[in-house]
């Protein structure tokens, strides 16, 4: 537990800090004898300063096996992570829109609004039909008697124009 925790923080600490870290999960005295032994072992460095010790995790070895980076592989690294800060933005973009889009419950509200006003201009609609139809009843009444005045005040002007006609021509002939 201690070596773990040693090994996790990778930073010196004092006997009282690691009991203070790891919530008094081991004594003070099991702590050093603890700690003394992993020195002992090379797991830990310890540094003192007078009556003060520090212990820290012995170096992280690398792994031996890892080629040496050149500068054609790094700037294809560096490349590729700009493509990847690109579409990170991107990414963050299309979040922000998708979070400035209605949610589902405002949506349905919305729908069932739209539905109401639809519902409210069918019943206008069929109002003003109802009304047209006799609106249009009435029209054609009155175009029927236009139509009728008309057919006779035709039968009244073919007598008159013929007596014009000939009025107007023997007023010609006189003259």
């Amino acid at each position: 537990m201690i070596m773990e925790y040693m090994k996790k923080e990778y930073r010196p600490y004092g006997v009282t800090d690691l009991i203070l870290n790891l919530h008094n999960k081991v004594n003070k005295t099991m702590m050093t004898k603890v700690l003394d032994d992993m020195v002992e072992e090379q797991k830990l460095i310890v540094k003192r300063y007078g009556k003060l010790s520090f212990y820290c995790y012995s170096e992280l070895k690398c792994d031996e096996n890892i080629k040496p980076i050149d500068f054609e592989t790094l700037r294809a690294l560096k490349q590729e992570l700009g493509e990847y800060e690109n579409d990170c933005s991107e990414h963050k973009k299309k979040i922000t829109q998708l979070k400035n889009e209605p949610t589902d419950d405002e949506l349905k509200e919305k729908q069932r609004v739209l539905h109401e006003d639809n519902d409210v201009l069918k019943k206008k609609i069929e109002h003003y039909t109802k009304e047209d139809s006799n609106v249009g009843d009435d029209i054609k009444r009155q175009m029927e008697k236009i139509d009728q005045e008309e057919r006779q005040l035709i039968r009244k002007f073919k007598p008159l124009k013929k007596i014009v006609c000939i009025k107007s021509k023997t007023i010609s002939f006189h003259s």
